[in-house]
């Protein structure tokens, strides 16, 4: 039986939906386990189902519209065509700008400046919690209408209590006051089951978190500072 015998409604529009719905599982393989699902949570799961949905429909619109075509090997071709174009410029998208570390070390130094000038200022909760999006913004990164964020965090102490995770921030607090650092206490978050404190309220890059890690140790805070995503633990 050859390409272009007989093919009915119904597997034309089931195979170009089938190979529109391929680009997206070859991505998230290569692509999405290291953008997408660094967190992984049941509404990215959700909106990345969704996602799937959305171009198996498109595929399957595809193959109802080309009702004349026969051949299974061009059907394929034009299933596969949009979402991959679509595929491909989501991870363009989703591509980190190179750092530049005197860039880096230049924003650390004036956001420094201003937490010294903050603390005259403001009493801010010391307890927060390790959240990079909302739940909308869940849905949305699996569907793929927005780009993940991915913050790093500097853990420079852990305790097993809260109340022990406050003394340890106002020993801290105290101590290196005139250093202008931020800390904060950090609710657990599991796996973890400790209290984690925080130098700089987590940072958008990894070379600026890996420049807190430096000056952590360099003033005496922490010389076991790492670094960490809350998503694949210790990053330093």
């Amino acid at each position: 039986m050859s390409d272009t015998d007989k093919i009915n409604t119904k597997e034309r529009i089931l195979l170009c939906g089938a190979s529109a719905a391929i680009p997206a599982l070859i991505n998230l393989y290569y692509v999405d386990f290291e953008t997408v699902f660094l967190d992984v949570t049941p509404l990215k799961s959700l909106g990345y189902i969704v996602r799937l949905l959305i171009l198996f429909c498109s595929g399957a619109l595809i193959g109802w519209i080309y009702d004349s075509e026969r051949d299974r090997k061009k059907l394929f071709n034009l299933g596969l065509a949009a979402p991959a174009l679509l595929m491909g410029t989501v991870n363009a998208a989703h591509v980190q700008p190179k750092q530049d570390p005197a860039g880096s070390v230049h924003r650390l130094q004036s956001y420094i400046g201003i937490i010294s000038e903050a603390y005259a200022q403001s009493n801010d909760k010391d307890i927060k919690k390790f959240e990079t999006s909302t739940q909308t913004e869940q849905f949305l990164e699996g569907l793929g209408v927005i780009i993940p964020k991915k913050t790093y965090w500097v853990i420079v102490g852990s305790a097993s209590s809260e109340a022990q995770a406050l003394a340890l921030l106002k020993q801290l607090k105290t101590q290196h006051s005139d250093l202008g650092f931020d800390f904060q206490a950090y609710t657990p978050r599991h796996p973890n089951k400790n209290w984690s404190i925080v130098m700089g309220n987590g940072v958008g890059s990894l070379v600026e978190a890996q420049i807190l890690v430096k000056l952590a140790a360099k003033a005496g805070i922490a010389s076991d500072a790492f670094i960490t995503t809350y998503a694949g633990g210790n990053n330093d």
